[in-house]
């Protein structure tokens, strides 16, 4: 065997190597990349003593950023949890969304965010959002 002919099948085995390893690695860290895209976290307080369903939570128009999340249910003194990207963050911290909650038998309603609690933290560890619901009437 040649000295060329079995390095040019080292360096085609390697190169393939090192393509499966790049493709495999991109694909299979999809947990990494969730986080990079969606790196904060929106936090729903129940404060009532009434089971609050969370309809649809939603930014104003004219926001920085633009996003529609789906709600679920929260027991009293319970929260509900939603991965948000870092531009929905500042949003919602500012207070320029709008959610439509259903507390206990009552009517859905609509709630500016800039006249719920909000309080934030950023640090090099998490970026944490959370927003209260004190009570049930308007």
């Amino acid at each position: 065997m040649n000295i060329y002919n079995f390095l040019r099948r080292i360096i085609l085995w390697s190169g393939f190597l090192l393509f499966i390893g790049l493709v495999v690695a991109c694909n299979f860290d999809e947990e990494y990349q969730y986080n990079l895209r969606f790196p904060a976290t929106l936090i729903i307080v129940n404060d009532t003593s009434k089971t609050i369903s969370i309809k649809q939570i939603w930014s104003n128009p004219d926001a920085e950023s633009t996003f529609v999340l789906k709600g679920g249910t929260v027991e009293p003194g319970k929260s509900l949890r939603f991965r948000i990207a870092e531009s929905d963050y500042r949003v919602i911290l500012a207070g320029d969304f709008k959610l439509i909650s259903v507390c206990g038998d009552k009517a859905p309603r609509e709630m500016p965010g800039d006249k719920l609690p909000r309080q934030g933290v950023s640090n090099a560890q998490r970026w944490d959002v959370t927003v209260s619901i004190p009570k049930c009437d308007p």
